[in-house]
């Protein structure tokens, strides 16, 4: 669960390979649909997990990924009945490449998939705000994942946070018991090999599984399907300023994260938590600056 562009379809590919867990293979958000009633919800849950899961041998986890999943908080209620020791795995991103990463994925459907080809891909910056202006999900307020994480009811909330929540149709305040497992996507990719033995114990412990977690795959359906003229890269100098207002909110989202969200009791941080700490607190700099200084080096002649 947690937010698209932050690993989700690693973690299936990953626990498809591994020998005590079984996985859906597509998405599975229905849980969070408004249109149904909890009693509803839960019988289409049943029915999806008879339906695919019937002949799961005893011993074995199941599971599905949905990556909006803490956004629609009704996912955690409705997950906790059916099951109240079920973990929630949540990946985050720095919210420049996530915005990027969104985008682009958005972009590969619509030139790809006959159900998405009607319109054209929007100006980034028209995608500056809330979900009002989203395009198919995207729109750069949706990096603010304290938004999301702070309906969990996790952490104790301050007076405009409880506002926020009140405020705004989207959110809900439903306190949940579940036990989060929270990674920061480029964990997954981590070449230090400690530090990626770590989080992948960690994960093997938190989940109950007796057989270690091996190496983090990578599929997406859309990701690999070349690009296209309506693509952005984030770097390009055409888009600084959009850079600069998700990293103004990136910083404040990252210190949320570290002072509030991972102090709940209920809140695991995989892996080393230093190096987490060190990649959320990047979310205050523009990734591209340092991309650039990196090209600049390696382009310098050798004396």
């Amino acid at each position: 669960a947690g937010f698209p562009k932050c690993g989700t379809s690693t973690l299936v590919y990953t626990f498809e390979e591994h020998p005590e867990t079984q996985m859906r293979a597509t998405e599975y958000c229905d849980l969070g649909r408004d249109d149904r009633t909890d009693e509803e919800a839960m019988e289409h849950l049943d029915h999806m997990l008879q339906s695919e899961f019937n002949e799961t041998k005893s011993g074995i986890k199941i599971g599905f990924k949905c990556p909006n999943g803490i956004r629609f908080i009704q996912n955690m209620k409705r997950i906790e009945s059916q099951n109240p020791n079920a973990k929630i795995l949540i990946g985050v991103r720095h919210p420049v490449r996530y915005f990027e990463s969104y985008y682009n994925y958005r972009v590969v459907a619509l030139n790809t998939d006959k159900k998405h080809k009607e319109g054209g891909a929007p100006s980034p910056y028209d995608l500056v705000g809330d979900r009002t202006v989203s395009w198919r999900g995207v729109f750069t307020e949706s990096a603010r994942y304290e938004e999301a994480l702070m309906q969990m009811g996790k952490v104790k909330l301050n007076e405009y946070e409880e506002t926020f929540l009140r405020d705004h149709e989207d959110f809900n305040l439903i306190p949940t018991s579940l036990q989060v497992f929270l990674y920061e996507v480029d964990q997954l990719a981590d070449e230090n090999e400690d530090r990626k033995k770590k989080l992948q114990t960690d994960m093997q412990q938190v989940l109950g599984l007796k057989e270690p977690i091996g190496n983090f795959g990578h599929r997406n359906v859309n990701a690999n399907k070349g690009t296209f003229d309506n693509s952005i890269n984030i770097c390009d100098e055409k888009f600084r300023e959009l850079r600069n207002i998700l990293v103004r909110r990136g910083e404040k989202t990252s210190i949320w994260i570290r002072d509030k969200f991972i102090e709940s009791s209920e809140v695991f941080v995989g892996g080393d938590r230093d190096y987490f700490l060190e990649l959320i607190s990047a979310w205050g700099k523009d990734p591209c600056s340092e991309v650039k200084k990196t090209q600049e080096s390696s382009s310098e002649p050798k004396r």
